[in-house]
């Protein structure tokens, strides 16, 4: 299959594969490229989670090295130790979009393909300052100063999927360098960009996404609000990304009628201490900007963590999501409840999941 419509389809699927019931694509698939030399294998895990440095090692010493070997051993046996907490709580390995590379997938230790999908986040420049994030502080240029592009071609050999995320992707220049050179040598990559809309749509950049096969353009917000927008997107204009998304949307539709590519415009929220009550405002907002939301949790930095809190206060937090939220937005939201219930003494632990269930089960 190359596209999946929910987790369920993804798991059914491994399953037909043969692959154990918690298996993860991307350490068999992905490379995230960083402002700093680090190289990740996945977006979930984050960027202070690397699996070798672009400064030290090679290619190969890095996609075939012994920390990446181990990460696709744990999957192959069923017994995922890296991604514990990530598979329980986050269910990241089941999602739809990462496992459309599944196809070609090569399930083997030690890998004789490239990878297929890459994050190059070249530069930390970013145009926001936000309070979970640290990447706008990270260098810039460092791979034009190395010689990287005189060297690409190993890394994109085999490329299939390409993703830019850090800082913002539409005020750096290596970006629309990127999109130059692989809408030649590598034209049928489907590109998934994340973004915080604060710019502006304009025939420059038209141009240039013109030339690429979007897969998704993510917005990443947090809000749903001025007020909240500005606790957590320092430097931020919530009123710009609102109309950057609507810009984009407008244009999404010149691309369809041009037989391009959708956007699939997606907005992301992640729930931390500064927007947690945003959770019952959520679907409304999305359902009125016509675009799909998606609901992360956030575990770094710890200090703006829901974990954070007392116990007494996470029980607070989870009591007043069960008189605020519907049933149907309880499920959408399991990825930032059940952390918290998880988190809990055994007694609270069962009590909040029964309420959930029986919530649920209303519904």
């Amino acid at each position: 299959m190359d596209q999946f419509l929910s987790a369920q389809e993804v798991q059914a699927y491994h399953l037909q594969l043969g692959l154990k019931e918690n298996f993860c694509i991307a350490p068999f698939t992905t490379l995230l490229l960083e402002p700093d030399g680090k190289v990740g294998a996945c977006r979930q895990k984050g960027s202070e989670f690397p699996v070798g440095n672009i400064l030290h090692q090679s290619f190969e010493e890095i996609w075939n090295g012994s920390f990446l070997k181990q990460w696709r051993q744990e999957f192959l046996d069923g017994n995922p130790q890296i991604c514990k907490t990530d598979v329980k709580d986050k269910q990241c390995n089941l999602c739809p979009s990462y496992n459309t590379l599944l196809k070609n997938t090569e399930f083997k230790i030690e890998q004789a393909q490239r990878p297929r999908k890459i994050a190059f986040n070249f530069n930390g420049q970013c145009n926001l300052e936000c309070t979970m994030c640290h990447i706008w502080q990270k260098e810039n240029g460092l791979y034009d100063r190395i010689g990287f592009w005189d060297q690409i071609d190993p890394w994109i050999e085999n490329l299939e999927d390409v993703e830019l995320l850090s800082g913002e992707p539409f005020i750096q220049k290596d970006t629309y360098r990127l999109i130059d050179l692989l809408s030649v040598k590598r034209p049928l990559a489907k590109w998934t960009i994340t973004t915080n809309a604060n710019w502006k749509f304009n025939n420059f950049i038209k141009d240039k996404l013109d030339k690429v096969d979007i897969k998704n353009i993510i917005i990443s917000l947090d809000a749903t609000n001025e007020e909240t927008y500005k606790k957590i997107r320092k430097k931020g204009d919530f009123q710009q990304a609102l109309k950057t998304l609507r810009d984009l949307k407008k244009y999404e539709e010149v691309r369809i009628s041009q037989g391009k590519s959708p956007l699939n415009i997606r907005i992301n929220f992640l729930f931390q201490k500064d927007n947690w009550q945003d959770l019952k405002n959520n679907s409304d907002f999305c359902r009125a900007e016509n675009v799909e939301g998606f609901k992360t949790f956030v575990y770094e930095p710890f200090d703006l963590s829901l974990l954070s809190y007392s116990e007494s206060e996470r029980i607070h937090i989870l009591e007043w999501y069960l008189s605020h939220l519907n049933s149907q937005d309880l499920i959408s939201s399991f990825r930032v409840i059940r952390p918290l219930i998880d988190s809990l003494k055994k007694v609270d632990k069962i009590y909040f999941y029964d309420c959930i269930r029986s919530r649920m089960n209303e519904g």
